[in-house]
């Protein structure tokens, strides 16, 4: 092993992990603060996370090639923030739906109770998909400035914490699905609102009391069912594309010879 990118000194507070203790007692302090229990769901899901966070700050400032601990450290801060996206997202709605139940058995407004907490559930997930989205571009753009090949794998994060170098043993490379995963909801909300917009461009060919014709309506079908096709080969053609320039096939692409 050479082990010739990992930190000796234990003294640094921010790698220790978070307990699930503390992560609890900071989501009841948000929750008391602001009556929310939703963003109380985004403090804890913030574990997810924060082995991927630590090794992007391990990498951007031990790693010995500045240019590749830049790239990936940005590759690991944005395969963090999407795991805290999914958890929490998926945790909100749960709890979005405890409240609903417990509205019903209090005899409250369950419409109104739903439309609060879905509303905070949206919001949040399109905060954090949004910002782990932004962070995947950046990364990629890192990526192709620093023109390095990222590894996006476990394994490293394991070598971290047992301060050795190479790993040893490696997994899969992780950042074609963070690709994917970046494309695929972007893309979803670009044909969404084309979709849209064919329905209001539809109702506009609609006079008073009148439907529209029926080869208006054969053209929206048509079309919306075109952008869908042409969504989905968009997002499999670009992430080819970006594949070949910023992931590594092999650990050794990304890491060298200590790979």
């Amino acid at each position: 092993m050479t082990p010739y990118l990992y930190d000796d000194d234990t003294r640094h507070g921010w790698r220790r992990p978070l307990t699930w203790s503390a992560l609890l007692a900071i989501a009841w302090l948000v929750y008391e603060l602001t009556a929310q229990p939703v963003l109380g769901a985004v403090v804890v899901c913030a574990k997810f996370g924060w082995d991927d966070f630590v090794t992007a700050v391990w990498l951007r400032r031990f790693d010995v090639d500045r240019f590749r601990g830049r790239a990936c450290s940005w590759f690991y801060l944005a395969a963090g923030l999407w795991r805290i996206a999914l958890t929490a997202t998926a945790a909100s709605i749960v709890i979005a739906i405890l409240q609903g139940v417990l509205a019903i058995q209090q005899n409250q407004g369950v419409g109104a109770v739903l439309w609060d907490v879905f509303g905070a559930v949206g919001l949040e997930s399109l905060f954090a998909f949004g910002l782990a989205a932004l962070t995947t571009f950046i990364a990629v753009g890192s990526a192709f400035r620093c023109r390095v090949k990222v590894w996006l794998d476990r394994q490293v994060n394991v070598a971290r914490r047992k301060r050795v170098w190479p790993p040893e043993r490696w997994g899969t490379n992780r950042a074609k699905t963070l690709l994917t995963a970046t494309l695929i909801p972007v893309v979803t909300l670009l044909v969404l609102g084309l979709v849209v917009g064919s329905i209001f461009a539809l109702e506009g060919f609609r006079a008073p009391q009148r439907d529209p014709p029926a080869w208006v309506i054969v053209i929206v079908v048509v079309l919306q069912l075109l952008l869908t096709v042409s969504g989905a080969l968009f997002v499999l053609v670009v992430r080819e594309i970006v594949s070949r320039r910023v992931v590594a096939r092999t650990p050794a692409e990304c890491w060298g010879h200590s790979g």
